[in-house]
């Protein structure tokens, strides 16, 4: 339809954003901002800036079902993603972690 012509390149075939939203990342006690992007696919992007925008993919979170994926919401603002091998802690500005 419309949307596939329109669709971001960084989305596969017959994908689509189910949500987006600014964060920041923390890695070693430094935040940076990012945005993330949750797929139907499923999988979880993060981007320097707005993808929509020229934001540059910076990397994804496996969510494959092959690899071990563990989802913790710590509060309103803050959630944790892990894989065997790496912690990604991601803080929502807008209180909304467990929308995600």
């Amino acid at each position: 339809g419309a949307e596939q012509a329109t669709s971001p390149s960084f989305l596969m075939e017959n994908e689509t954003v189910t949500m987006k939203g600014e964060v920041k990342k923390w890695r070693h006690f430094m935040s940076q901002r990012r945005w993330l992007v949750l797929t139907d696919r499923p999988r979880l992007l993060y981007f320097e800036a707005e993808p929509d925008k020229g934001g540059k993919l910076c990397g994804e979170v496996p969510l494959d079902g092959l690899t071990e994926t563990a989802i913790r919401v710590k509060d309103a603002k803050h959630m944790d993603v892990t894989i065997p091998g790496r912690n990604y802690m991601f803080e929502h500005p807008a209180s909304d972690a467990a929308a995600w």
